[in-house]
């Protein structure tokens, strides 16, 4: 299970996130490779339309951004 978090450069993360990762592992038994990938850098960005497609609706407050295998999580 591959993880992509898109953020923007000067922002963290809360905290949490390593209760979401330990969360999703014991959800879906399975190792866990997580990509960090800046929003700002075009090269990292332009394979990503449907994050460009939210991020042109709402901005920057819909970081951050997970996908998990290749589609966007849900902030729930």
């Amino acid at each position: 299970m591959i993880l992509e978090i898109f953020e923007a450069d000067g922002y963290t993360l809360p905290t949490d996130i390593d209760v979401l990762l330990i969360n999703m592992k014991k959800k879906y038994a399975a190792e866990l490779g997580v990509k960090k990938i800046n929003v700002l850098d075009k090269q990292d960005i332009k394979k990503h339309k449907d994050v460009v497609q939210v991020l042109a609706q709402q901005g920057l407050d819909a970081l951050p951004l997970v996908k998990m295998d290749g589609k966007i999580v849900p902030q729930e």
